[in-house]
């Protein structure tokens, strides 16, 4: 008979995890006795605090799941084709490009958005690029939109019938009618929301760097080049500060803007401060009004200080004459009526130079005084008005100390750049002293201890100068040739 074999002894340690295995619950006892899972035997507060809870996960996993759903069904092509169409609507605009929105940390953000213009429309072409605004879970809900702030990267704007630079003039273009369309159909984007584009309100908008194009003529072209832009909404409309970028506009080239801030209203668009810097060393100040509306009524007061000369003249001109002034232009009129835009203003000269005026050559030859070949301007100052394409000049005076002076009266004609008017000039009688017959006959008139020629203006530049110049050079050639005859 075998001999019964006897079990192995156990360590303490096997014998202690064995003991662990078999009275330690299982993780979905564990869970089944849980709070969300009470025992049968637990009291009826412990049972409806379980059910509370279950119904807590459930919603939690419930909302996660609905707020990962959305923001896929947010960044869908489909939704950003229902944004096209509104906002087509909205900007009055023929066509709308946009990326899809993309939605995080109660902010919503648009790649991209470029809008063509259409005849409702106030505008040609609108690009905005990195747009972000904050968009919170609630108000993504609500049938309103507004939103506190937006941000713009980028943004170019090219105003109804502006052309951008070195483009052609386009005849005929037509008047830009302003305002968007009045019927916006709500947005149904699915998903809960619900949006109505109608009332979309935009209480700040702040454009790092935006470039705004207006005007198609050579009056009324301008442009601004990246300017950093800040509108903030009002009781009665925006109001907008433009902190830094560069103007351009007719004859105002690289305009630095300093700090630019104005109101824009149903009815006009209020300047109240305009400050730039000018070719570095000048400055602009601007202040007035713009009424709105298909023909803009401009109303407005440029005063400048310290301004090269020579930048604000054709080149024609500038060649002939440079210098530093100062003046004060007022600006009425409209861009877009058959008028136009009118300035009017006074111009002080601070210092200048004239050059290259034939009559002043001869005068040089003449005398051998070398003063009258660039004949240095110490003061002077002008009265002028101008508009389509004319300006008249109604009083100039400048002075090259006591030396010589010039004064009178001009009309100049951009389209036959031709002058018409009066000129005195003035010089001292000892410089002609070896022609006193020249004196006598050319410069009978004596004040303000100068001898004073006066002629009337008709034809270019160039003629006007000629026409003096030829007839001194002749009076010369008369007296010598009466001189060897004696």
């Amino acid at each position: 008979m075998p001999e019964p074999t006897s079990k192995p002894s156990k360590s303490f340690a096997d014998a202690h995890d064995e003991w662990v295995r078999t009275h330690t619950p299982s993780p979905w006892r564990r869970f089944r006795d849980s709070k969300l899972f009470p025992p049968r035997n637990s009291s009826r507060v412990n049972k409806t605090l379980g059910y509370l809870w279950r119904i807590f996960l459930f919603s939690c996993i419930s909302l996660i799941s609905y707020e990962t759903v959305l923001r896929l069904h947010l960044r869908s092509e489909s939704f950003a084709e229902i944004m096209e169409q509104e906002l087509q609507s909205f900007f009055s605009a023929q066509s709308v490009e946009c990326s899809p929105l993309r939605w995080k940390n109660r902010s919503g953000s648009i790649a991209f958005l470029e809008a063509q213009g259409s005849e409702s429309s106030s505008f040609e072409m609108l690009r905005a690029e990195r747009v972000n605004f904050d968009l919170t879970r609630l108000k993504l809900f609500r049938e309103n939109w507004a939103l506190r702030s937006v941000m713009i990267q980028q943004l170019e704007l090219r105003l109804r019938g502006a052309t951008l630079p070195g483009e052609e003039d386009e005849a005929g273009s037509e008047v830009p009618k302003i305002g968007f369309l009045k019927t916006i159909r709500p947005l149904k984007a699915g998903f809960g929301v619900n949006q109505q584009f109608e009332n979309l309100s935009l209480d700040r908008i702040d454009v790092t760097q935006a470039n705004v194009y207006w005007g198609n003529t050579p009056y009324t072209r301008g442009y601004l080049e990246k300017g950093r832009v800040s509108a903030t909404r009002t009781d009665t409309g925006y109001s907008v500060i433009i902190s830094s970028g560069v103007i351009h506009q007719n004859w105002l080239h690289d305009l630095d803007v300093e700090a630019l801030e104005f109101t824009i209203e149903d009815d006009a668009l209020h300047i109240q401060k305009g400050e730039f810097r000018f070719d570095q060393r000048g400055t602009l100040s601007l202040k007035g009004s713009v009424q709105r509306g298909e023909i803009p009524e401009l109303d407005l007061e440029v005063n400048l200080h310290s301004i090269e000369l020579e930048t604000l003249l054709a080149k024609q001109f500038a060649a002939r004459f440079t210098g530093l002034i100062d003046a004060t232009v007022r600006l009425t009129g409209s861009p877009n009526s058959p008028a136009g835009v009118r300035s009017s203003g006074t111009v002080t000269v601070r210092e200048g130079i004239l050059r290259g005026i034939e009559a002043l050559e001869t005068l040089t030859s003449i005398s051998a005084d070398q003063r009258f070949r660039r004949l240095k301007i110490s003061e002077g100052d002008l009265n002028f008005t101008a508009g389509n394409g004319v300006i008249e000049v109604s009083r100039f005076s400048l002075s090259g100390n006591d030396f010589a002076k010039l004064r009178g009266n001009l009309v100049y004609s951009e389209s036959s750049n031709e002058f018409r008017g009066k000129m005195h000039l003035g010089i001292q009688a000892h410089t002609l002293a070896k022609y006193p017959a020249l004196i006598e006959a050319r410069f009978p008139l004596e004040e303000d201890n100068l001898r004073w020629n006066e002629s009337e203006l008709q034809g270019t530049l160039d003629s006007l100068s000629s026409t003096l110049a030829s007839e001194l050079a002749r009076d010369v050639r008369k007296i010598m040739l009466q001189g060897e005859a004696k």
